[in-house]
């Protein structure tokens, strides 16, 4: 079945983040790069992150997931290692409604994060369904 493709306006939302590692960063720093609210829920955060943290970049809500913490979410994204929590999440997800990527995991995708090329104010985005990231990327 084929993607309804959008660019998502989250310029002052609230977004999460579960997981502190550097998938986890690499999505930060695009959600900030949006204009983002961004709040992690991570137990160790690598030293990029942490020093967002520090620097009141993102709001840093705990180390353990509990599904208040993504309560008034527009966009959340799983990115742990943990294919028990990253579930967890994406079922807390659905049941509020709310947006969720887990990544690696394109079954519980409600949206696929594409490959963006930049030029000035001109964005095409390069999606491949959560099948080849890696390809989207080199194209």
């Amino acid at each position: 079945m084929g993607k309804y493709p959008i660019f998502l306006e989250l310029s002052g939302k609230q977004t999460v983040v579960i997981g502190g590692g550097h998938v986890a960063s690499r999505k930060v720093k695009a959600l900030l790069e949006a204009g983002a609210s961004v709040c992690i829920v991570a137990d160790k955060l690598v030293g990029e992150l942490a020093g967002l943290s520090r620097d009141g970049h993102v709001l840093l809500l705990g180390s353990k997931y509990r599904p208040e913490q993504i309560e008034g979410a527009t966009v959340v994204i799983a990115a742990t290692s943990n294919r028990d929590l990253n579930t967890r999440v994406y079922e807390d997800c659905r049941r509020r409604r709310i947006l969720c990527n887990v990544v690696d995991m394109p079954q519980m995708c409600d949206f696929f994060v594409p490959a963006v090329a930049r030029c000035g104010p001109l964005q095409i985005a390069i999606c491949t369904d959560g099948a080849s990231p890696a390809f989207a990327r080199n194209i």
